[in-house]
């Protein structure tokens, strides 16, 4: 007979009822560890609205040490993190949503945005696809879809994206606007006019759509039209140096050069206070040829200077600096600048903005020995030149999609 024993039936209770106490207990635990992680996202939330993030922050990792794997709460935390722009932070923490869903909404679309801001746009759009896959009807993923995949050079594809979002979404103005930037990008202003137009009438006061109606317009060669649209954008305080730069630009190419000087100056001082190097450079590089047009050479040449300080392979700039130079006088130093500007350049990019200028110099002064010299030196060095990839060029206008 075995020596093993059957449990008796007093036995067998009192071992299912210690199961069912501890089944208690962990239940009671997990209660009262959900109830304690729920106080900290509750005083989270609290210090958040009362625009304490660093506190926000600090509650809302109490709250995941009680419910480390709830991914509602990483998500709660990757949105304060997303809000406060920390989005490397946010991005880390939808991730680990996903980690305990797969398939949790909020944290694939909280990673495609997450993403979308730091840049990475082709796994931004990994995620809004799989995001959309469960839920086709948002208009914000398929609007930020359409951003990145128009930044990535897809404008078809994205006009697509911005369609979609439309049907779900038709008072959206940025519908709107990044349809159009999409169209203009493809070549095809009047449809790009046509939308931006729409986009207008539903906000009158959008100064983005007005300078993006402008910018249409002008690469329609409606030169006095698009410039209304830019004054409509623009207001005597506003910050947005890139505008100033595109009315200088554009008031140049009307030969209003002492309006293009005041917008550029102003651009430049815009550019300075928000301590943009890049910015600056370009103000400054305007600066130096509205000063050229109004043949101030010194202002020109001073102002040049300062461009190529700021932004030593800014060509451009540096051409400016050789033709004021070379106005004034000073030959030697003017080949030199044109020398080193011209350095790595192909034949097209030396033509367009160096011999161009040259020539029209030469139209008004054709005896000019300096000019003349100057000319054929970058003649032959053009046809020198092996291609490179294009460097840096006047901006017409930025076309990035919004999200």
């Amino acid at each position: 007979m075995s020596n093993s024993r059957v449990p008796s039936g007093i036995a067998l209770a009192v071992q299912n009822w210690a199961r069912s106490l501890w089944a208690v207990v962990v239940a009671l635990g997990t209660f009262g560890s959900r109830s304690r992680s729920q106080r900290y996202r509750q005083e989270a939330l609290k210090s958040y609205a009362g625009g304490d993030v660093f506190k926000a922050t600090d509650f809302m990792r109490r709250a995941i040490r009680w419910a480390p794997k709830d991914p509602d709460l990483h998500c709660d935390l990757a949105q304060i993190y997303f809000e406060a722009g920390k989005y490397k932070d946010a991005e880390a923490s939808f991730r680990t949503a996903l980690k305990y869903k797969y398939d949790h909404m909020r944290a694939l679309k909280g990673v495609g945005f997450a993403l979308q801001e730091q840049g990475n746009r082709s796994e931004a759009v990994y995620f809004y696809l799989r995001y959309l896959r469960e839920e086709s009807k948002d208009a914000d993923v398929l609007l930020n879809l359409g951003a990145a995949l128009h930044d990535l050079g897809k404008y078809e594809e994205a006009l697509q994206y911005y369609s979609q979002a439309r049907t779900y979404n038709p008072e959206n103005t940025v519908i709107l606007e990044n349809t159009a930037r999409s169209l203009y990008s493809l070549g095809r202003f009047d449809e790009a006019i046509a939308e931006v137009r729409k986009a207008i009438e539903m906000n009158p006061k959008n100064a983005d759509a007005y300078k993006l109606l402008g910018l249409c317009l002008e690469s329609k060669g409606a030169s006095e039209e698009a410039l209304e649209c830019y004054e409509r954008a623009l207001d005597d305080q506003s910050p947005d140096g890139d505008l100033r730069l595109q009315l200088a630009d554009l008031l140049d190419k009307l030969g209003r050069y002492e309006e293009s000087l005041q917008h550029a100056l102003r651009a430049r001082d815009i550019f300075e206070a928000a301590q943009d190097r890049g910015g600056m450079a370009r103000a400054y590089w305007d600066v130096g040829w509205a000063y050229c047009r109004l043949e101030q050479w010194q202002q020109s040449i001073d102002a040049s200077k300062r461009a190529v300080e700021l932004w030593p392979d800014l060509y451009q700039a540096r051409f400016n600096l050789a033709l004021a130079l070379l106005h004034d006088g000073r030959q030697e130093e003017s080949i030199r600048e044109y020398l080193r500007g011209a350095e790595g350049l192909t034949a097209s990019e030396i033509q367009y903005w160096a011999i161009d200028d040259l020539e029209e110099a030469l139209e008004q002064r054709p005896d000019s020995a300096s000019i003349n010299e100057a000319f054929k030196l970058l003649r032959e060095k053009s046809e020198k030149q092996a291609p490179r990839a294009a460097g840096a060029e006047r901006r017409e206008g930025s076309t990035d999609a919004k999200s």
